[in-house]
C-alpha cells in the first residue's frame, strides 16, 4: 500500500466511538432470533440476494469495536475475539455499539464469519496502540474485510496507524473500511482518523432510509468514498432485544457487509480477491456499480455513492457467463 505524507508519531492518541453518533431508546424491540421488520436498510432485494445464495458464505469480517464476544441470538460465535483495551469485563460488551455493528454485518451477509476485537473500552475509547494491533491481529486470524467504526477529530495521518494497515494488507486483508465520523460537512473536511486515510481504507457516509438524502450528521471532505444507510438502523442489543441507532459507524458495516457479499460472489465464479481500497474503487466505479445520489461524479458528502447490489451481482453474472 502507499503511504500518506507528513505523518506523525502519537503511538497513545485516543479513538472514539464517533462523536454525536445516536442511540434512540424509544425505539428498543424485544429479543428475537430475527431481524425485526423495522429494519428498513434490507431490503427485499436484499433478501432475494441471500436466498439466491449470495449470503457472504466463507467470507470473514472483522469488527473492530467495543466488543470481542457476538452475545446475541441473531449473531453467530465469532471464530476468534481478543480484547485490547485492558477491560475488567473482557471480551463482554458492555457499550453496545460493537453488537450493534457485528448485528448489520450479518444482517447484510448473514454467512460471513466474525472476528472480533475489542479496541475500544467499555466507555468507548481506545488507544492508537490497541486500536491498531486489534486491526493486525484481525488479519492475521484470517480477516477479509475490517470494519472499523471510530475515530477522532482529524488531523494528520498518525504513522504508527498507516503501518497498521499496510501490515493488515500484507496479511491477507482485501478492504478496510473506517467511518468518516459525524460532525456534519460545512464546506471543508470534518472527517477523522481513520476514515480520512483514503489510501489505506474507504471511509463511509451515511445514508438516510429514502436511500439517497446524506444524513445531516455525517462528516464530509476529500476523503469520503462511498455512502451506506447510516440513519434509525435497527440492530442488535446485547441482551436485550434490538435498537435503533444512527451514525457513520452504522453505514461502516453495512459497507462491510456489502464487501462480503462482492467477495464470496466473486471466489464462486472464480474470479480473483480485490486487494486494497484503490482496487475495489476502481471495480466499483469504472464499471458503473454505483448510484449517484449527489453531484455528478465524486463529491465530498457521498464519495462516490451507493453501491447497488443488484447492478453488482448482474454484473457478475455476466462476466461469470463470458
Amino acid at each position: 500500500m502507499s503511504s500518506d505524507l507528513d505523518t506523525v508519531d502519537d503511538d497513545e492518541h485516543r479513538f472514539y466511538i464517533p462523536p454525536d453518533h445516536f442511540v434512540d431508546n424509544s425505539q428498543v424491540i424485544p429479543l428475537s432470533d430475527s431481524l425485526p421488520s423495522g429494519a428498513w436498510h434490507i431490503t427485499d432485494g436484499i433478501r432475494e440476494l441471500h436466498r439466491r445464495g449470495i449470503d457472504g458464505r466463507g467470507v470473514k469480517v472483522g469488527v473492530n469495536d467495543t466488543s470481542g464476544e457476538a452475545k446475541h441470538p441473531f449473531l453467530p460465535v465469532q471464530i476468534a475475539g481478543r480484547d485490547f483495551t485492558g477491560s475488567r469485563n473482557g471480551l463482554k460488551d458492555m457499550n453496545g455499539h460493537g453488537s450493534h455493528c457485528m448485528g448489520i454485518v450479518i444482517a447484510v451477509a448473514p454467512k460471513a464469519q466474525l472476528i472480533t476485537a475489542k479496541v475500544l473500552g467499555d466507555s468507548g475509547s481506545g488507544s492508537t496502540t490497541g486500536i491498531n494491533a486489534g486491526r493486525v491481529w484481525a488479519a492475521q486470524q484470517g480477516a477479509d474485510v475490517i470494519s472499523e467504526s471510530l475515530g477522532d477529530g482529524g488531523g494528520p495521518p498518525i504513522a504508527a496507524d498507516l503501518a497498521a494497515y499496510d501490515q493488515a494488507y500484507a496479511a491477507g486483508v482485501s478492504i478496510c473500511n473506517a467511518a468518516l465520523g459525524n460532525a456534519g460537512y460545512r464546506g471543508s473536511s470534518t472527517i477523522g482518523r481513520p476514515g480520512s486515510y483514503s489510501n489505506h481504507n474507504h471511509g463511509i457516509a451515511a445514508l438516510q432510509s429514502d436511500w439517497k438524502t446524506i444524513a445531516g450528521f455525517s462528516s464530509g471532505g476529500p476523503q469520503a468514498r462511498f455512502a451506506a444507510p447510516g440513519a434509525n438502523i435497527v440492530s442488535c442489543r446485547p441482551g436485550s432485544g434490538w435498537v435503533s441507532m444512527s451514525g457513520t459507524s452504522m453505514a461502516t458495516p453495512y459497507k462491510a457487509g456489502v464487501d462480503a457479499l462482492v467477495i464470496s460472489w466473486r471466489r464462486s465464479i472464480g474470479l480473483p480477491d480485490l486487494r486494497g481500497p484503490k482496487a475495489w474503487a476502481d471495480s466499483y466505479t469504472q464499471n458503473k456499480l454505483p448510484i449517484d445520489p449527489g453531484s455528478p461524479g465524486w463529491d465530498a458528502r457521498y464519495g462516490n455513492g451507493l453501491i447497488d447490489l443488484q447492478k453488482v451481482f448482474l454484473f457478475l453474472l455476466e462476466k461469470s457467463s463470458v
